[in-house]
């Protein structure tokens, strides 16, 4: 039977205006798994705009392999099997996910300038039919637009769907579905084709690698960085492993991408604690560079942030309080 998602929508549109919970430190952090997961599982729901969209269980949802969506008028059902995620995407994060998806992809147009992406959560984690993007206004609340391949919304609802009032807007071979509860921002619109909107929605993505960090941080290593996409800004659960990394003679690994399969229904919904959960294993500091910084925190102990940037030249190394000053 459907699950009736009405009260945890709500509590994942109220989650979705805070600080961006750092995804890729869930699985490091079993002494407060429980509570992650409920953060989790609201950012998700959130995310793919599940914020009043009831998830159901059944054959169905062992036959799709990634996310189904029914729309019947204005209400809508959906069923999730699978997912990826990535935090703090870089450009070419977003061109790789536009390249992969099973539809051409219109990213919103009319968003802030200094506007910045914090998440991108789409499902099937290969080829993808639905992409949320989940910004974070200037000085404003986050918000997030949920794109799905029209052509792979079922019409008609399952007889036995608990479902959420919706709204559609097409665009291209694209649909918006948005719970009406929650109205996306006024300045939020489509004119573009999914080429200029594709270059215009890498403007807001991270211009370095970002793990673990709070905003405040992230807005003083910006300026520091000078367009070098090699930059790391490593947080403190990070900068605590690095000691243990150098002795062992190994990188500090990319974590921001985690993809979920196999993710059962539990009491209340989609049961992230229990899917079977991959990282891709790419590099975000190599070896020499986790002895560089290794070196640094010998020199000067903190688990504060580090902002790592790479050159011909070595490593600049910076470290920062949680307020974004810089401490060395």
């Amino acid at each position: 039977m459907p699950v009736e998602f009405s009260q945890a929508g709500r509590g994942a549109r109220d989650a979705i205006q805070t600080p961006a919970l750092p995804l890729e430190g869930i699985r490091h952090r079993a002494a407060t798994a429980d509570r992650r997961q409920r953060a989790l599982f609201a950012v998700i729901l959130s995310a793919l705009v599940l914020s009043g969209v009831s998830v159901g269980t059944g054959a169905a949802e062992r036959a799709y392999q990634g996310i189904r969506i029914w729309i019947s008028g204005s209400q809508g059902s959906m069923q999730l099997h699978s997912l990826g995620t990535v935090s703090y995407p870089m450009a070419a994060d977003i061109r790789a996910l536009a390249r992969t998806a099973a539809f051409p992809v219109i990213f919103p147009s009319g968003i802030p300038s200094g506007t910045r992406i914090v998440r991108i959560v789409y499902s099937p984690a290969d080829r993808p039919t639905t992409i949320s993007v989940q910004y974070q206004v200037p000085r404003g609340r986050q918000f997030a637009v949920s794109l799905v391949q029209t052509a792979s919304i079922d019409r008609g609802l399952p007889a036995d769907a608990k479902t959420t009032r919706i709204t559609e807007i097409r665009a291209g071979e694209e649909s918006v579905v948005t719970p009406s509860a929650y109205p996306l921002p006024a300045f939020v619109r489509w004119n573009e084709s999914p080429q200029q909107s594709e270059a215009q929605t890498e403007s807001f993505a991270a211009p370095m690698r970002i793990m673990d960090i709070h905003p405040r941080v992230i807005a003083q290593a910006e300026h520091l960085v000078g367009g070098n996409a090699s930059a790391v800004l490593v947080g403190p659960f990070y900068v605590a492993q690095i000691t243990r990394l150098a002795h062992r003679h190994e990188p500090l690994l990319d974590s921001r991408r985690e993809v979920l399969t196999n993710i059962p229904n539990g009491r209340i919904g989609p049961d992230i604690g229990r899917a079977t959960r991959k990282w891709p294993k790419a590099v975000a500091v190599d070896a020499r560079g986790v002895q560089a910084l290794n070196a640094r925190l010998q020199r000067h102990p903190c688990t504060c942030p580090v902002l790592v940037i790479p050159s011909a030249r070595g490593y600049t190394i910076k470290q920062f309080d949680l307020n974004g000053n810089v401490l060395q």
